[in-house]
């Protein structure tokens, strides 16, 4: 069963836990509330400084325990940061985030070679259709959505509805290293329960929150769920964000370049 990294709202703590095992470790004290962890590989993790929630930070062993200072952020954003990921694909790997770009949508960007945001794609709350708690034949959707979003290995991007009941979790195809060509299916139905992490495994498989405080496995061939987690055991804080403790991961982020007076550094619209 996969070891993941995972943190709880309101608590300062990045945890780990090997879901055979059912008993979480303490990783590193960020003193404020990690809102989201991504595992970048030999024990390297960055992680949304609740502090605004607009920068990444990055932590490498030996931890220090209580972290302070820019040289630790990897990148900040000018709005709120709602979700993170490390995309492994073929040798190039690409750092993802996720960000309110207006009231009713959620932009994904990937960050190039300089640092700098690229738009990946925009997603509406309205194009996130869901049953209608009210009339079950019917669908319906919210205004905005959480952010949460990971990719498999085969060119699909996967996507939860967030803090929103009823909800749902989302699959899109064409998923390539730049853009979204596909259409939004969605795979899974929560009438009455929110779905919000989520984060691919490999083998096929993709771990979701439900409930707030349940992980879930979904099996992306014949779509069935298992419960492979009940947090209740724990805590009573509600999980954040889940990252796949990959063994073999090596990633790298994109070392700062110091520019001369013959280059300049691209701009990006990220509003």
């Amino acid at each position: 069963m996969a070891k993941i990294a995972f943190t709880l709202d309101y608590d300062s703590n990045i945890y780990e836990i090997d879901l055979s095992v059912h008993t979480p470790q303490v990783i590193f004290d960020t003193i404020t509330y990690p809102v989201v962890v991504a595992w970048l590989g030999n024990g390297s993790f960055a992680y949304i400084d609740s502090n605004g929630n607009k920068s990444i930070l990055r932590e490498d062993p030996p931890y220090e325990w209580y972290p302070t200072g820019p040289d630790k952020v990897i990148y900040t954003h000018p709005t709120w940061i709602r979700d993170i990921k490390i995309r492994y694909k073929a040798v190039r790997y690409n750092f993802f985030l996720s960000a309110y770009h207006t009231d009713t949508s959620v932009r994904i960007f990937y960050l190039d070679e300089m640092d700098n945001p690229v738009p990946y794609c925009t997603i509406e709350g309205s194009q996130l259709k869901v049953i209608d708690p009210c009339h079950p034949e019917g669908e319906t959707y919210f205004g905005t959505w959480g952010g949460n979003f990971t990719f498999d290995d085969k060119d699909n991007m996967y996507i939860s509805s967030g803090n929103n009941v009823s909800s749902g979790l989302f699959k899109i195809g064409g998923a390539g290293t730049e853009e979204v060509t596909g259409e939004i299916e969605r795979i899974v139905t929560s009438p009455n329960e929110p779905i919000t992490s989520i984060e691919f495994i490999g083998n096929n498989q993709l771990l979701y929150v439900q409930g707030k405080q349940r992980i879930y496995k979904l099996d992306l061939q014949t779509l069935t769920s298992t419960l492979v987690y009940d947090a209740t055991q724990f805590s009573s804080h509600a999980l954040g964000s889940l990252s796949l403790m990959k063994e073999d991961a090596k990633f790298d982020l994109h070392k700062k370049k110091k520019f001369d007076m013959f280059k300049k550094k691209s701009v990006f619209d990220v509003g």
